[in-house]
């Protein structure tokens, strides 16, 4: 590589996580998050994992963080090349080969995780760091990181996200209507706002049944 410095909006992007990540207030949270910060704080309070609440829930907080956590995992009994380690979370990443990437997507987390996510979970103790080296090894407290990695999944979209989108095409679908293309042009505007109205009610009863399983699962496990 011929250069270790990034861009300033990938290192803003990258350090904006630690924002997010704050646990003090659930406002704004999807229900992944509130589930894990709920567990983590049960957790903590019984003393059952060395890492504290606001640090796993910190290291989880991130893509990048995960997928170098996935990949330390595969390899638990010994150390990883750095570059190996680049390459796997790049593929991961953009959904493609080793042998596909383009430099541009390697550079991109290189720095990435050796400026940021690299130093942050050594700091942690969650994994051990030798740039020197350029070696990468998880430690015992990476296992307390990856009992709640369930949590976090990869390829679903959070329920924000989901009414992002719902609301983008009920705003859309007002739009068609307003504007008289067919064959939306002949609906009268309570029908739409009935049909508005049912679409958010539907997903907000099946969000708050997910919610409901999901803690009566969690009490059922500590119950138990």
């Amino acid at each position: 590589m011929s250069s270790d410095v990034a861009p300033t909006g990938q290192l803003a992007e990258d350090e904006s996580d630690a924002v997010a990540s704050s646990t003090e207030s659930l406002v704004g949270m999807d229900d992944d998050s509130r589930e894990l910060s709920a567990l983590l704080s049960a957790n903590e309070s019984e003393g059952s994992t060395a890492l504290g609440r606001d640090e796993i829930f910190e290291v989880l907080s991130n893509r990048r963080r995960r997928y170098v956590l996935r990949y330390l995992e595969e390899h638990a009994d010994e150390s990883v090349d750095f570059r190996e380690l680049v390459d796997q979370v790049a593929a991961w990443e953009n959904e493609t080969t080793i042998q596909q990437l383009s430099s541009s997507d390697r550079k991109c987390v290189y720095t990435a995780l050796r400026q940021t996510h690299l130093p942050k979970l050594d700091r942690l103790d969650v994994v051990e760091y030798d740039s020197q080296r350029g070696v990468v090894a998880s430690t015992e407290y990476a296992a307390d990181v990856m009992l709640y990695m369930e949590y976090v999944p990869e390829d679903d979209i959070s329920w924000s996200q989901f009414y992002v989108l719902l609301s983008g095409l009920c705003g859309a679908l007002a739009i068609l209507v307003w504007i008289g293309v067919f064959p939306f042009g002949g609906v009268p505007g309570l029908v739409v706002a009935v049909l508005v109205a049912g679409l958010f009610g539907v997903a907000a009863l099946v969000q708050s049944s997910q919610s409901w399983w999901a803690r009566a699962e969690s009490s059922a496990e500590n119950a138990g």
